[in-house]
């Protein structure tokens, strides 16, 4: 038989190779996310300009990102429905239906390719979801609930274009599937299967049929990471859910998890390098929606201008009033603020005595609000303090025609009528100077958590300066509000016996104790210090510990003290410590 030639089976080779192309697609997917938006019509209005948001504006910087980029998938991750806890601009749940109705057009005229099923999308039950899906023709996604109109998956198909005229574009198909929270909706009587069961079926349900998939997690942060630690073919997850904070990304083996932006008041971009189906790079291209960016006048002719006050632009010195709100004939009036003029008595002359944020807090609802601050020590302040009756610093003192204010509403329960005026609790004033106590010069007291994440280096800094400055410090414990075992409680009893056998050695103790607060290593730093364990351990089983321990707790109580961190000093000036500022510290101490 004839042999072919290394030589000749290698032009072979290469001829076929020229009429049979190798399957390929487009490199790159921009894919554009949002996710927890509760349907978020408007600018976010108590935002400073940069941050900004809104549906229309939001629609304009798409429409800039479809015109540059070939390759755009849009999603959302869900959770875009209106109402419950976690919407900020909910009012009632008419309005919040009509705000959902809305938003969903303007989302089915943006032209979102998909949307996540999370636990807002039955607000006002599956009829409604069912209802706006068929209204809107929107493909909502969710691999483990049964609602109608609802998709397991969805796939879009990118073409690329042919290498010849007979040859078949290449194309990269990215389906999209979805997972729904599993109590939710038991407890809404949808039927509903387990996480891992759902996403292998639908996965496998998948194969030859995509490319690339993506999963709308409307799960939160926990869950979701578990199941790309078990689950592979998953290769983008868009999250949404009840996890506000933490990394807006994650990698956790081949899958990239990315995290929307609460209330949509940024938009979530990110262009991904696709080899072999998988992520081979990516860049995050986040856009924020800040005022200066224009607004796409389609979106905006397709809802009210407003559904509250607060979802007109602001206007210098204005007070603005939405006329005939939730309506399409809606529109933003504007009046000029009412004068009023507050009292602010505070210590003028204290580092730590900053009235900034409540006086923000109350000129963010009356534009016309002016603060007249005196000293607490001048005459003038004496005797409102006498006259009003009060006891803590700072004092904003609110004069009685505020009440016929539109907004008075939002801190009536924040403030006491007392002759003829408003004082503003300590809820919202804060409190950082006890004016009935005794001073005790050259003392601080520190209420410590010793579960707190800074509890450590704070006492450590802290300790450190009370030596140096030679103040008195004493220690008051704060039990974990949601700790319900009684590790907590036995840690305090067990520092407390330390004070009682061993005084001269207790804030040692406690600095040593705090570096290993999450393992039992009582006996190693005992020892290390020269502490007899076994007499400890038997002081705090005993009754006498409870007895200390109530001791130690009588001025937490007395104050009011439930976080750690909180200083007391000289007996009369109270702070939340975050960071141990030697200078500033000082000056209560010359």
């Amino acid at each position: 038989m004839r042999r072919f030639t290394g030589s000749f089976a290698t032009i072979i080779l290469c001829f076929i190779f020229s009429i049979v192309p190798f399957k390929s697609y487009p490199e790159k997917l921009t894919v554009i996310y949002t996710g927890n938006s509760h349907a978020s019509l408007y600018p976010c209005g108590h935002c400073p300009a940069s941050v900004g948001g809104g549906i229309a504006r939001r629609a304009h910087v798409i429409d800039e990102i479809r015109s540059s980029d070939k390759n755009v998938i849009i999603l959302d991750g869900g959770n875009l429905v209106a109402g419950g806890s976690f919407d900020e601009a909910s009012e009632n749940s008419k309005n919040d239906m009509t705000r959902s109705d809305f938003y969903l057009s303007t989302l089915a005229s943006i032209g979102y390719d998909a949307l996540g099923v999370g636990e807002a999308e039955i607000n006002f039950g599956t009829g409604f979801l069912e209802e706006k899906i068929k209204k809107y023709n929107l493909n909502f996604v969710s691999s483990n609930v049964d609602i109608k109109g609802v998709l397991p998956y969805y796939i879009k198909e990118f073409k690329a274009a042919p290498a010849s005229k007979a040859a078949k574009a290449p194309s990269l198909r990215v389906a999209v599937v979805g997972l729904s929270p599993l109590e939710a909706y038991k407890h809404a009587e949808v039927k509903a299967e387990d996480y891992e069961t759902a996403l292998q079926k639908t996965i496998v349900a998948l194969k030859g049929k995509a490319d690339f998939i993506i999963l709308l997690s409307a799960l939160g942060d926990a869950e979701t990471s578990q199941l790309a630690k078990k689950i592979s073919g998953i290769q983008l997850v868009i999250t949404s859910g009840p996890d506000l904070g933490g990394s807006p990304e994650n990698r956790i083996n081949d899958t990239l998890i990315l995290k929307s932006s609460y209330m949509a008041k940024q938009l979530g971009v990110v262009e991904l390098n696709i080899e072999g189906g998988k992520i081979n790079d990516w860049k995050s291209k986040t856009r924020r929606l800040s005022l200066d960016i224009p607004e796409a006048q389609k979106i905006k002719n397709m809802m009210p201008a407003c559904f509250a006050d607060s979802d007109c632009p602001n206007k210098e010195g204005l007070v603005s009033s939405c006329q005939k709100p939730a309506e399409l004939s809606s529109a933003c009036a504007y009046f000029e603020a009412t004068k009023i003029e507050a009292i602010v008595i505070t210590a003028t002359g204290c580092p730590f005595c900053s009235t900034s944020a409540t006086e923000q807090l109350l000129k963010s609802g009356f534009l016309g609000i002016n603060f007249r601050v005196i000293d607490y020590k001048d005459k003038e302040a004496q005797e409102l303090i006498k006259k009003y009756a009060i006891t803590t610093l700072p004092a904003f003192i609110l004069p009685a025609k505020i009440k016929e204010e539109k907004n008075f509403q939002g801190i009536e329960k924040f403030v006491s009528p007392k002759q003829g005026s408003f004082l503003v609790r300590r809820e919202l004033s804060g409190m950082f100077l006890f004016l009935g106590r005794k001073e005790a010069k050259g003392k601080i007291d520190f209420f410590l958590n010793m579960h707190d994440k800074e509890a450590a280096s704070l006492y450590g800094d802290l300790l450190d300066f009370a030596k140096k400055k030679k103040v008195l410090l004493d220690i008051h414990f704060i039990l974990p509000l949601d700790e319900k075992s009684e590790i907590p409680k036995e840690e305090v009893k067990m520092a407390l016996a330390v004070k009682k056998l061993y005084p001269a050695k207790y804030f040692e103790y406690l600095r040593e104790r705090l570096q290993t607060i999450d393992s039992i290593y009582w006996i190693e730093i005992m020892e290390k210090l020269g502490i007899d364990y076994k007499k400890v351990s038997q002081l705090a089983k005993s009754n006498d510990a409870q007895d200390l321990f109530n001791d130690n707790m009588k001025l937490t109580q007395e104050l009011g003290v439930t976080d750690g961190g909180v200083l007391l000093i000289n007996n009369t000036m109270v702070f939340k410590l975050l960071k141990l500022e030697e200078e500033d510290l000082n000056k209560f101490f010359q």
